[in-house]
């Protein structure tokens, strides 16, 4: 279960590294994963659910810049991140 407490990318990302760990084997929102509650999560949630040991910086850089630009994407991942 992804909780929808985890607000940003990176806690997303943790979370699915952890359950990788745990040996957790599917994940979902109570509801299933909403895309329209938190689009970017849900993004993550998908490529991390199949990834989960990829570098959590290079792919959310390479989001934030995909989804809001260059220039707005390197403010927008700053945000994730703190």
């Amino acid at each position: 279960m992804i909780p929808k407490s985890l607000t940003f990318p990176f806690q997303v990302a943790d979370a699915l590294k952890k359950y990788k760990r745990w040996g957790v084997k599917n994940i979902a929102e109570i509801y299933g994963v909403q895309p329209e509650h938190n689009s970017i999560n849900a993004l993550v949630t998908e490529e991390f659910e199949w990834n989960p040991d990829q570098n959590p910086e290079e792919f959310l850089t390479g989001l934030a810049r995909r989804q809001f630009g260059e220039k707005a994407g390197k403010t927008m991942y700053l945000a994730w991140k703190r």
